[in-house]
């Protein structure tokens, strides 16, 4: 996020750092990166203010821990505060403190060492954990938002801000092709659903969240998305996989439109209502036309 949510009670936030984790620096800075959370730099600390908006599943972070204390060197897990736990209530929003580290975040679309990237996903499916995840069950979270965005879109025209008049556009000129992908993700997620293999533990969301040090060496972070799924979950969206990675076609078709109708559900909820146009709102809207064939002159 751009943008730092004004219901963010940092008060609350910082006396989590002081009472929990130690830390009596300056105030944290704001980091404007990621599209789940806040993130901010706390000296030796990354803190993120989670917004997790298919679901906040504390669990997931537990998991993390658990397996860094396995031996997986690659997990770059949050740290329990010194209470034990690993996320933290903070006015409306949940916590996650975890160690600062720099590098290079590989996104899917360059990453040329797939190599290591497949060995530390291999190495992650292979795991397991005792705590209890959420189990993929190829549904729509966002299906009722959705529908309700796009019905809110295509009905009367609104002002809700800078951007309402030129979404509604967009989504009135591609209605036939939203509705032709929604039919297509129903009959996928099916078919998926009927395929009897086995779920792995899968990270949800690789893409970008894997950091690369000066030495090389790979940590993948951000694990409120762990959950246990194909490994497809883990590699739809790369777009050069080594030889011995198979990913089949129905899963990797299931995992784009889910991403595509998942998106857009976010972004025309949020141009249908009520919106300032600042810089959250001017990224959100570019990567909403990107989502569609061929966006019209708006």
């Amino acid at each position: 996020m751009r943008e730092v949510d004004p219901t963010i009670d940092m008060s609350a936030v910082v006396h989590v750092l002081s009472d929990r984790y130690g830390y009596n620096g300056r105030d944290p800075e704001f980091v404007p990166l990621g599209g789940d959370s806040w993130c901010f730099r706390a000296g030796a600390l990354w803190v993120s203010v989670r917004r997790d908006r298919e679901g906040h599943v504390p669990e997931a972070y537990e998991a993390a821990v658990e397996l860094h204390e396995q031996g997986c060197g690659f997990v770059l897990a949050p740290l329990r505060g010194s209470d034990g736990l690993v996320v933290h209530p903070a006015g409306r929003h949940p916590v996650v403190v975890s160690p600062f580290r720099s590098g290079e975040a590989l996104h899917a679309q360059s990453v040329s060492d797939t190599e290591a990237v497949a060995a530390i996903l291999a190495e992650l499916h292979a795991a397991s954990v005792a705590v209890r995840l959420p189990r993929e069950d190829y549904r729509f979270p966002f299906q009722r938002e959705l529908e309700d965005a796009l019905s809110i879109a295509c009905a009367q025209d609104t002002d809700a801000g800078p951007y309402s008049g030129r979404v509604q556009r967009l989504v009135r000129a591609h209605r036939t092709y939203l509705d032709a992908i929604m039919e297509e993700a129903d009959t996928i997620a099916e078919q998926c659903r009927t395929d009897t293999a086995p779920l792995v533990l899968t990270h949800g969301e690789p893409n970008g969240n894997i950091l690369r040090a000066a030495d090389g060496h790979l940590d993948l972070f951000d694990w409120g998305s762990l959950a246990l799924g194909p490994p497809e979950r883990d590699w739809w969206d790369f777009e050069h996989l080594p030889a011995e990675v198979v990913v089949r076609p129905w899963y990797k078709r299931f995992y784009e439109l889910r991403w595509i109708l998942g998106e857009v559900a976010e972004y025309v909820w949020r141009f249908v209502h009520a919106h300032g146009g600042d810089s959250d709102d001017e990224s959100m809207f570019d990567e909403l036309c990107m989502y569609f064939p061929r966006p019209p002159n708006i």
